[in-house]
């Protein structure tokens, strides 16, 4: 009895798979998309990233600097943003747009006290692009004061105050040596909220096929959740703040990936003319378009997993988290009933996603149409709830069309199967971007 219910367990397993496998829908791109791009488009907007010069503390009798590495996770409905710190050994520095970038040789977990070799060896190696901005102990201070689960300071933080606080990281992997083409060039990889263990075997595989692969998130930075107060009158101005911290946001992004493939090209000289490629998954596709924008003629190709339009209504309408932005309505001496005072609410949201929608320079809703010569692919989820399937209508709408698989699944099911399509994903980078012949 036992061996037939594992057959039919085994048989349904492999049923479903099927059945899924089943469930893609591949939608060509609209073949007017490269060539007609409709209404001129205003040149695009970079804002200065305005704060301190970012400058590492010197570094200690070992040789190593203090540094902070920011992560990002997540505490009941909301982001929290994580930092911990520890020292480096600094193998090269660079001054970059509006920050600095710094190659590290991580110390991991470290015993500080112990004797040079009783120490953990250096094992991670990273790329931190610095930018201008709040020092840790300013950043932290905005985030303790924004939120009561924060994180908390140690008793080092003093010592370590002055390390800048916002910073982009990237983990650069090397293509395969014993890729048949060669080195191909550079993939910009933000990855998803998740983490990377639904992307690690397309990774693994352009990896193998000579890509050069440097992964990084969001830029979430070190920063309070966003807390908007509506109130008839003051709608304009949160709209206007709220898309002044996006762009922020997206512009650390973009200005951290040119000064990464700047660096690794100047330090690779086959690489130089080689082409550069955006993936943004789920988090990390909504500051691949802006990424893309900053690169211009030097990135041929882009693919968006689980993406969409408009951060803002995002952030408001997904079922997995609120963004970090809290929108809370202030009450006002008229009295209202129940049903008056939600469509007062209702109105106020409303009014408040349009101001957004028209302050914003950097979401992908402002900057899809200039992205419409680039070749991209979209992977899609027609159920998707977490980033709404509504808002990856819209943006490949603003893309011009692009290619797209279409899933007959929600979010998480179709990173499930993300891993499945990893040749696939390869195979049409191979065809869009040709391989040289070895020279």
């Amino acid at each position: 009895m036992t061996s037939v219910v594992a057959k039919l367990l085994c048989a349904g397993a492999m049923g479903a798979i099927l059945f899924l496998s089943a469930c893609v829908t591949k939608v060509p791109a609209d073949p007017a998309r490269l060539s007609s791009h409709g209404e001129a488009l205003a040149p695009i907007e970079w804002p200065e990233l305005v704060g301190k010069d970012p400058v590492l503390p010197p570094p200690d009798e070992r040789g190593l600097t203090p540094v902070i590495l920011l992560a990002h996770g997540l505490n009941g409905s909301s982001l929290s943003r994580v930092a911990f710190h520890t020292k480096a050994e600094v193998l090269a520095s660079r001054e970059a747009p509006y920050g600095k970038l710094v190659a590290l040789r991580v110390v991991r977990s470290p015993d500080w006290e112990a004797e040079p070799d009783k120490r953990t060896l250096p094992v991670l190696q990273r790329l931190q692009y610095l930018a201008k901005g709040p020092t840790l102990r300013e950043g932290m201070k905005e985030v303790q004061e924004g939120r009561t689960d924060a994180i908390t300071l140690t008793k080092e933080q003093e010592a370590w105050g002055d390390v800048p606080a916002e910073s982009v990281l990237f983990d650069v992997r090397e293509a395969s040596p014993f890729a048949p083409q060669g080195p191909r060039g550079i993939i910009l990889w933000f990855h998803s909220l998740g983490g990377l263990s639904f992307e690690e075997a397309a990774i693994a595989e352009m990896q193998r096929r000579g890509w050069h692969v440097a992964v990084s998130t969001f830029p979430w930075g070190m920063q309070a959740d966003l807390n908007l107060m509506l109130l008839e009158g003051t709608v304009d101005s949160m709209g206007r703040i709220a898309a002044g911290s996006v762009d922020r946001r997206m512009a650390m992004g973009a200005y951290a990936a040119e000064a990464v493939v700047n660096y690794m090209q100047s330090c690779a000289s086959e690489l130089a003319e080689k082409p550069i490629v955006v993936w943004g998954a789920s988090a990390g596709s909504f500051v691949a378009p802006a990424v893309a924008a900053r690169l211009g003629e030097r990135v041929k190709a882009m693919i968006l997993v689980g993406s969409g339009a408009n951060l803002m209504e995002v952030s408001q309408k997904s079922t997995f988290f609120d963004g970090g932005v809290r929108l809370q309505y202030l009450p006002t001496e008229k009295k209202r009933t129940k049903d008056e005072e939600e469509a007062r609410r209702t109105a106020l949201k409303a009014e408040f996603l349009a101001e957004y929608a028209k302050a914003t320079k950097l979401d992908s809703l402002a900057i899809g149409p200039h992205l419409r010569t680039i070749p991209t692919l979209m992977l899609h989820g027609v159920t998707d709830e977490i980033v709404p399937a509504k808002e990856g209508d819209e943006l490949w709408r603003l893309l011009g069309k692009p290619e797209r698989w279409e899933f007959s699944l929600g979010h998480q099911a179709l990173f499930w199967r993300l891993s499945s399509q990893s040749q696939a994903l390869a195979d049409w980078l191979d065809a869009t971007l040709p391989a040289r012949p070895v020279q």
